[in-house]
């Protein structure tokens, strides 16, 4: 598959707007990581293969406590299991692809890009033209994002060994997600399914380990799946 250098421009340029919040995102994430028991190495090697901000962080009182792998690799899959949504998206526009890489498209998949790409390319490609387009858009929106968020993610995690010492950055990870909460909710369907998602973990609160959460990502994945088959079905009605 050849690259559309417009549309590898395009990619890049739409994605520019979402670059503060990701540096910020980035910066918190890495701070926290380079405050953590790992080591700086250990700390650099997580995030180059993660490349999940919140998968990264929740992983890291786990480090500390020394619990078993299973359970480090439970709490990460489960923090980012939207990526299964966004594959399950993603896969009829580029299952044409050779695994290797659909993997590396996989990898480089993120939130904001997800929603950007989906709302440009509604549906999936027919022609060989059109491919190459969606292609390219997303390999230029992705790109741009890797690059801010492992630099900033970087840099974090190197300033933090000259400044040891246990600053409060929580809200520097909050300030970074409300302008990509609110780029997301441009969608009704995602209006409804974050409100409902809300209102399910406000409802199991009081459940420890704040499994409350867990449902609420499960539940929103449910609801998302039944979205998505629906809108399916609905477009085949109308196309017969």
């Amino acid at each position: 598959m050849k690259i559309c250098k417009k549309y590898l421009i395009s990619g890049v340029y739409t994605m520019l707007p979402n670059a503060l919040p990701i540096a910020l995102w980035g910066t918190a994430t890495g701070i926290a990581m380079g405050q953590s028991s790992l080591s700086l190495w250990q700390a650099i090697s997580l995030a180059l293969l993660a490349y999940a901000g919140s998968a990264q962080l929740v992983v890291l009182p786990l480090f500390a406590y020394h619990a078993p792998m299973i359970f480090i690799w439970l709490s990460a899959f489960l923090v980012n299991t939207r990526f299964i949504i966004f594959s399950a998206g993603l896969q009829p526009y580029f299952s044409y692809l050779s695994l290797p890489k659909r993997l590396i498209l996989g990898y480089l998949n993120g939130d904001m890009i997800y929603l950007e790409f989906i709302k440009l390319f509604p549906k999936p490609a027919q022609d060989y033209e059109e491919k190459q387009k969606q292609y390219s858009f997303f390999l230029g929106a992705s790109l741009i994002n890797y690059i801010v968020w492992q630099f900033f993610n970087l840099f974090g995690i190197v300033f933090a060994q000259f400044f040891k010492t246990e600053w409060q950055i929580g809200f520097l990870g909050t300030l970074a997600l409300v302008p990509i909460l609110m780029s997301a909710l441009r969608e009704k369907s995602m209006i409804i399914i974050t409100l409902i998602s809300v209102f399910i973990a406000g409802f199991f609160y009081s459940l420890p380990f704040r499994l409350s959460l867990v449902i609420a990502i499960f539940t929103s994945m449910f609801i998302t799946f039944i979205w998505q088959y629906n809108n399916k079905n609905n477009d085949k009605n109308y196309a017969g």
